[in-house]
């Protein structure tokens, strides 16, 4: 399946689409890490598997394509 030329110049992979995906199509709602992972179909029972989640997430954010805030000690995704 191909990938929008502004993510193929920031390097985004599969995932790092589907989440990027999810949130465009979900525009005027936040999500908290655990809502993205079910939303996307990622597993985050593991400790690892949290952190490799919430890696690519700041890539996302780094890259300018979603933003975070942390809201009662919740931290919220939404796109930029």
């Amino acid at each position: 399946m191909p990938i929008p030329r502004d993510l193929f110049d920031k390097g985004i992979d599969d995932i790092d689409q589907e989440i990027f995906n999810f949130l465009s199509n979900s525009s005027d709602e936040a999500f908290s890490l655990e809502e993205l992972a079910d939303a996307v179909g990622i597993e985050i029972g593991a400790v690892a598997e949290q952190a490799a989640l919430d890696s690519r997430l700041e890539d996302l954010e780094a890259a300018d394509l979603i933003e975070s805030r942390n809201i009662h000690g919740i931290r919220y995704f939404s796109i930029a």
